[in-house]
């Protein structure tokens, strides 16, 4: 049987981009939402995947904590993000974040990457280029990460030995996603 799942882009409140929007209004605006996404389990969901989005193109700069917030409320959602944006953050966080939200879950997370959009890496000096490059040992890094507790990378952005990476995911041999690691 094929069950729902909810693909949340969680816009701004009022519109989005460029324009300032008050903390009663976003503080309300991620009540209503929170109050929503509880629903969604008792509603015959199976998950949501929330997207991650900067500077005013959506309300979601931080997946992970939504994600964490839900954990806390829901049994038998499953949670993930539709595409971290790699090229953002150092690799071996990421997977510390992984393993961390797979435990808080309890099993339940869903994993996406994504090198993301133009118009984001635009507002910090990123090209798409580079942000692919970044992306691509990013992956590299976490595919060995998620496969061994204790992991050295020696690579065009990232170079490291021996870091133990803690902790670990609940679902091994990782937590599933779109490109089956």
């Amino acid at each position: 049987m094929i069950k729902p799942w909810i693909f949340e882009f969680f816009g701004a409140p009022g519109g989005g981009r460029d324009r300032p929007v008050g903390s009663d209004v976003t503080a309300e605006h991620y009540t209503w939402h929170l109050d929503l996404w509880r629903r969604t389990e008792a509603m015959g969901f199976e998950g949501i995947f929330f997207s991650e989005h900067h500077f005013g193109l959506g309300f979601s700069p931080s997946p992970n904590l939504l994600i964490a917030t839900l954990a806390t409320v829901t049994r038998t959602l499953r949670l993930g993000v539709m595409g971290i944006v790699l090229p953002y953050y150092q690799p071996w966080r990421v997977v510390e974040e992984i393993g961390m939200l797979d435990q808080l879950t309890g099993g339940r997370l869903e994993i996406g990457t994504a090198s993301g959009i133009p118009q984001e890496m635009e507002r910090i000096g990123l090209t798409v280029e580079e942000a692919n490059a970044r992306n691509a040992e990013a992956i590299e890094i976490l595919d060995a990460a998620l496969a061994a507790p204790v992991i050295s990378h020696h690579g065009k952005f990232w170079s490291f030995d021996n870091l133990n990476i803690a902790p670990r995911p609940v679902q091994l041999p990782s937590p599933p996603n779109g490109r089956r690691w």
